[in-house]
């Protein structure tokens, strides 16, 4: 089964949708077995050494920093 490319790549600048006032980094992409679709782990607040897995995030809960500055704040919450 062939499925689309990633929405966001390795390097870009993204934000969380519910934490727009921080700028962060996609780390890593990968394909989530169970859900078909990406996840993307991105930069985090949270020390490495705290959590037992890497905390990641579906397409539709972050926002691409360009579009973040285009659209504005206010229309992505």
């Amino acid at each position: 089964m062939q499925h689309q490319p990633p929405v966001f790549l390795v390097g870009d600048k993204v934000r969380l949708r519910g934490k727009l006032d921080k700028l962060r980094c996609v780390l890593e992409v990968a394909w989530h077995p169970f859900r078909h679709e990406f996840i993307y782990i991105v930069e985090t607040s949270a020390p490495a050494h705290r959590a037992p897995y890497l905390p990641y995030w579906f397409a539709a809960q972050l926002v691409l920093e360009h579009d973040f500055r285009m659209e504005g704040q206010n229309t992505l919450r």
